[in-house]
């Protein structure tokens, strides 16, 4: 909920006989005097994300998961090159095949397609 800072100042405005019925009525639901409920919807309008905003996050969102995508995809790859080299130096360390190795990696590490 909005509090008032001491240090505000008074702003002033008029409504049409609709607009203003219509915040009369929102404000004796909400508990709140029809002033009190104007100066929450300003300032709540005035603190509220823009839409080219929201727009610049979903853009960053999407590099993000394409940059986690990429990076589950090479440390899979990289993984699944270890395991193979570790295979293929000591075969008898290793009580997987290569085709486990594979599906372990896959199942583990690689991103859903």
């Amino acid at each position: 909920m909005f509090t008032v800072n001491r240090r505000s100042k008074t702003i002033g405005f008029r409504l049409p006989a609709a607009e203003s019925a219509a915040l009369l009525e929102r404000a004796a639901k909400a508990g709140l005097s029809p002033g009190d409920l104007a100066r929450q919807f300003v300032v709540d309008r005035l603190t509220e994300r823009t839409d080219a905003q929201i727009e610049e996050l979903r853009k960053r969102l999407l590099q993000i998961e394409g940059g986690m995508h990429d990076l589950r995809e090479s440390l899979a790859t990289s993984v699944h090159a270890i395991l193979a080299t570790i295979q293929e130096l000591h075969p008898n360390s290793s009580q997987q095949t290569p085709q486990e190795i594979e599906e372990w990696v896959n199942r583990n590490l690689r991103p859903p397609s």
